[in-house]
């Protein structure tokens, strides 16, 4: 009885143990919307920017919709753009940008940019996008913008 009672207790704490940091992070990458007027949606991490380890991917979601995808209607175009903090040095990331409609639709090369951009043209069907952050290094993602607009 005491080792079955033992091997419970450890699984137990190893289940403790693993969920933990899982239910921090994912608690930690809810973003604040600070402005959404005129097809401008400001998201930004606060009070402090969001670490994003080496190796690891953030989705960079609409929090306005359900799925947290980009809704973009036909014949709009769509500017999406991320912050990474000023006074980090050495970031270096990729972004993969992926489209319900027509999938993967490009993945950056590794750059150094602090405001890395993406200028999507107009389509005449409404899409949806999601982004992705991939950190290469370590990162400080401070927020980011989506700006839907008439062609």
């Amino acid at each position: 009885m005491k080792k079955v009672l033992s091997r419970i207790l450890a699984m137990a704490l190893a289940v403790i143990l693993f969920a933990a940091p899982t239910a921090t992070v994912s608690a930690a990458t809810t973003p604040t919307l600070v402005m959404n007027t005129d097809g401008i949606k400001i998201f930004q991490y606060l009070p402090d920017p969001y670490s994003l380890p080496a190796n690891q991917s953030l989705i960079l979601s609409d929090t306005t919709t359900s799925d947290g995808y980009w809704k973009v209607p036909a014949g709009n175009k769509f500017t999406f753009s991320v912050s990474l903090d000023d006074d980090a040095v050495n970031q270096y990331q990729r972004v993969l940008v992926s489209s319900k409609k027509q999938g993967i639709i490009t993945y950056t090369d590794i750059d150094s940019y602090k405001h890395p951009q993406f200028n999507l043209p107009a389509l005449p069907y409404d899409d949806e996008y999601q982004f992705w952050l991939v950190a290469i290094t370590d990162l400080s993602v401070s927020g980011y913008v989506g700006y839907v607009r008439a062609d």
